[in-house]
């Protein structure tokens, strides 16, 4: 018996010597789980796997491989980008004019506007605001001296000669089609009525494979421009709108205009498109002073060409009538469009009764006139008899004024891209319509 005591002794001396091994014995040792020939059937303790190091972002926040594609490449949704874009120091140039300086006479660059929206994107974009008199002249010599700026806004207008060919052969600009992983809302935009709306796609693709310009894009399809009637002048001469439908009627009141309206020495105005921009079209014809022709198509299907045949001869006996009798400043070839300079303070400043402008031009801008009796009112295109129907001039389009492109000796083009892209982003568009 005492043996049998002693041995149990001997076993609990031993087993608080070695509990004991280690120091703290609060500390307990979890021996590592190793197979052997008796726990082979023993599931080994699982080891956590390792936590992944986040992919470093870079300092941009573009859009490629980041939403859904068609068998094109193109963007099937919109898509709202992170922001900021960037968080480096770049800074695009953005060459474009302002056309009414006198409503803005700071620095741009320092104005409320850019200043936002560099702070939102966190792009940096020094604006290169040309004297819209100027522009043609100053955009030669920047090809001249092959000294494009990165961004330059209807640069398709300016460039002599076909753009496609600065694109392709000159490669004075980017074929941006190149870059479509980088504007998918500029995509998705174009193509999502596509098959409605071809003048928008004809306008954004000059080849399938060719994109030259971001153009403004609306959202929902309008009139690019239209006839506006000065209402109060109607109603002193004793007419109405109703009573304006065809050519002659026109004829009619410019005159009633010139004789009885004190400030209407010329009521009208006559553009380097002579077509009243393409609203003066009764003669199923489009005139223009510009080199490059209208091109038409007939009932027939035959092509004709503006300028060429006595639907012109007869539409420019008419201008010459208007023009002889005073309805029409002498000074005319000044205004090539309704954009040109001196155009917008003269419709404002209650020396035209009856002009083509753009709609929105009419909605936010008539606030600036101080008499509260002016009115402008829409009108519809005269026609030669009531009855007809107008076979050429503008259509209903998602298309509006302005658009930019990217050029080759930009540093950075997917910044540049990504930025023109942000704008058709949900966020974007809300920002650019209506600011903050």
């Amino acid at each position: 018996m005492k043996k049998i005591l002693a041995l149990v002794f001997i076993l609990l001396l031993l087993s608080v010597m070695f509990s004991g091994c280690g120091g703290n014995a609060n500390t307990v040792n979890t021996p590592k789980s190793t197979p052997t020939a008796d726990n082979t059937n023993t599931k080994p303790e699982e080891t956590p796997a390792a936590t992944e190091e986040p992919e470093e972002k870079g300092p941009y926040n573009f859009a490629k491989g980041k939403f859904a594609v068609d068998e094109r490449g193109f963007a099937t949704e919109k898509y709202d980008y992170e922001l900021p874009l960037t968080t480096t120091d770049e800074v695009l140039q953005y060459w474009t004019t302002n056309y009414t300086p006198e409503y803005l006479p700071m620095d741009y660059n320092q104005s409320p506007f850019p200043l936002e929206v560099e702070e939102k994107t966190g792009v940096h974009v020094e604006y290169l605001m040309v004297s819209a008199a100027t522009r043609a002249e100053n955009f030669s010599v920047l090809i001249a001296a092959d000294e494009l700026p990165d961004i330059l806004s209807q640069a398709g207008y300016f460039y002599r000669g076909v753009f496609k060919d600065g694109i392709t052969e000159e490669k004075f600009f980017v074929n941006l089609y190149d870059y479509r992983d980088y504007m998918p809302n500029y995509i998705y935009e174009v193509m999502k009525d596509a098959e409605n709306d071809v003048s928008v796609y004809n306008a954004v693709f000059l080849e399938d494979d060719i994109i030259g310009s971001f153009y403004c894009l609306r959202d929902d399809k309008y009139p690019g421009n239209g006839l506006f009637i000065r209402g109060d002048w109607l109603k002193k001469i004793g007419m109405s709108r109703d009573d304006i439908v065809t050519w002659e009627d026109t004829y009619n009141m410019l005159k009633a205009f010139k004789s009885q309206i004190d400030t209407a020495t010329y009521p009208a105005i006559l553009f380097s498109n002579l077509a009243g921009s393409g609203h003066w079209i009764c003669f199923d014809t489009v005139d223009t002073t510009s080199t490059a022709l209208t091109q038409m198509i007939d009932a027939n299907g035959k092509v004709y060409v503006g300028c060429t045949n006595d639907r012109d001869k007869a539409y420019m006996t008419e201008i010459n009538k208007w023009y002889m009798e005073g309805l029409f400043d002498p000074n005319w070839a000044a205004f090539p469009n309704m954009t040109a300079e001196g155009f917008r303070e003269r419709w404002l400043g209650d020396q035209f009764g009856y002009v083509a402008l753009a709609v929105p031009d009419v909605v936010g801008e008539q606030h600036i006139i101080d008499d509260p009796e002016t009115s402008w009112m829409p009108i519809a295109d005269p026609v030669l008899e009531e009855g007809q129907t107008l076979h050429v001039g503008s259509r209903l389009t998602r298309l509006y004024y302005g658009s930019a492109c990217v050029s080759t000796r930009c540093n950075n083009i997917e910044l540049a891209v990504t930025w023109l892209d942000w704008r058709y982003s949900p966020t974007g568009a809300e920002v650019m319509s209506y600011g903050a």
